[in-house]
């Protein structure tokens, strides 16, 4: 069975029992569980995050001197 329809089926049994809660579509809460994964990564290594950061900064500042022709 493919994930998202997996994912569908297993969203859509339980949600019915509460009428109030929102039903999300399969692509939503995969990006749900993506941004959860984020989240749980930066807190769980905050030193690689401050260097992905740190990278981004530097490229960042290399581009813009090339475009200050």
């Amino acid at each position: 069975m493919k994930a998202a329809l997996r994912l569908r089926l297993v969203s859509h049994g339980p949600l019915h029992l509460h009428p109030h809660r929102l039903v999300l579509p399969a692509s939503a809460a995969i990006q749900r569980r993506t941004f959860l994964a984020q989240v749980i990564g930066v807190i769980a290594n905050p030193f690689e995050t401050l260097r992905q950061l740190d990278d981004s900064r530097k490229l960042l500042e290399q581009t813009r001197q090339v475009y200050q022709v």
